[in-house]
């Protein structure tokens, strides 16, 4: 078996590239953060008769980013390798000269490129100002999320027999994800749970950023972070050496 080819990691990249505009499905899950972010803020504008308060544009750009880590960057790598076992291709590509390592970085990379973006485009595009110090951690906070996302997602795709089971056995973490973060005030149990999840993370820095103040990531942070992605990247691996990409 031949290393690690830049090029073969590429060729699968850019099919993966493709499938975001010619599948509909995939292609709605990456508007859709940014569209349920708009649609709020058109919303509380038009009823309130007002320009969104600092509190509430933070409430938004949380949905929005949010949705982006724990939806589109998980849910699309488990659609798009169920996607490969419906068509028979994942079949075809496991016997090729394609290593796991580089179907593995084909697959993950594109998500990852493209939920970047997503996460990037909706600050400027819900009006919000970030000095670069408070956008790059930004940013920052927001890859490692992305990563631990996508990484999962494969580990539900290996799991996954198509397209529609990958989609209904990724709700459960989804929803443990979203909505934790977002009720964590109600009580204690679940601001810890809050504190402890990767996406707590990230609705716990949005407020500070948002206001331009000084945030930095405390250990417990970099612990959360650090710690689910190697987490996620070790069910992958083990997922992997007992099934391959290809459970069935």
């Amino acid at each position: 078996m031949n290393g690690l080819s830049i090029k073969r990691v590429w060729i699968l990249s850019e099919a993966k590239f493709k499938s975001f505009y010619y599948n509909k499905l995939i292609g709605s899950y990456l508007i859709f953060p940014m569209g349920i972010a708009l649609a709020i803020q058109f919303l509380n504008e038009r009823i309130n008769n007002r320009p969104l308060s600092l509190e509430e544009l933070t409430m938004c750009i949380n949905i929005g980013a949010v949705l982006n880590v724990s939806y589109v960057a998980y849910v699309t790598p488990a659609t798009l390798l169920a996607e490969e076992k419906e068509k028979n291709t994942l079949r075809v590509l496991m016997v090729s000269s394609i290593s796991g390592l580089e179907f593995f970085l084909g697959n993950l990379l594109p998500i990852v490129v493209v939920s970047s973006i997503v996460q990037a485009v909706i600050v400027p595009l819900l009006g919000i100002q970030f000095s670069v110090g408070q956008f790059a951690m930004y940013l920052l906070v927001s890859l490692v999320g992305i990563v631990s996302s996508a990484v999962l997602g494969m580990c539900f795709g290996i799991l996954s027999k198509n397209q529609m089971s990958a989609t209904l056995i990724t709700i459960p973490l989804t929803m443990l994800l979203i909505f934790i973060p977002m009720l964590k005030n109600l009580s204690l149990m679940m601001m810890t749970i809050s504190d402890n999840l990767y996406t707590g993370v990230l609705m716990k820095a949005i407020p500070i950023l948002v206001a331009n103040q000084p945030f930095s990531l405390s250990f417990q942070n970099w612990a959360v972070l650090m710690g689910e992605l190697l987490l996620s990247v070790g069910w992958f691996l083990w997922l992997y050496s007992r099934n391959g990409f290809d459970k069935d």
